[in-house]
């Protein structure tokens, strides 16, 4: 969505063969394309710039629509502090299972504390609400 790509280091032998390690990297990204497919397949670049979208940890975003998906992918503290997003948000929910996630709004900033609990290891995704 914003021009990137995934190197999964996943190749065939010599043989042609994929190797187990591999084809269980594959399966894993398999699992994970399920339960978040939505925020990758069809999307555009989001609103929220990777550089300057957030003021705590690493975060990339897209979007479907008027649908806005935010990609948590690293935490420095309990909350995501999000700059340049659309106004109109009226919620924040996990993708995995639609679970509510506490939001405020400080300025022109969205604020978003995901507990530690319900956070993804590799990537929590939220669908913003509007």
């Amino acid at each position: 969505s914003v021009g990137a790509n995934y190197l999964l280091n996943v190749g065939p032998t010599a043989q042609g063969e994929i190797l187990p390690v591999h084809a269980e990297r594959l399966r894993e990204v398999g699992k994970w394309l399920g339960v978040y497919g939505d925020s990758i397949y069809g999307t555009q670049a989001g609103v929220v710039s990777p550089a300057l979208g957030a003021a705590e940890g690493s975060v990339v975003s897209t979007r479907k629509g008027e649908m806005h998906f935010v990609h948590v992918l690293d935490y420095i503290s309990d909350c995501v502090t999000l700059r340049g997003l659309p106004a109109g948000i009226t919620g924040a929910a996990l993708l995995k299972d639609g679970s509510p996630v506490k939001w405020a709004t400080r300025g022109d900033n969205l604020v978003l504390t995901i507990p530690p609990d319900q956070r993804d290891l590799a990537d929590s995704v939220l669908r913003l609400e509007r």
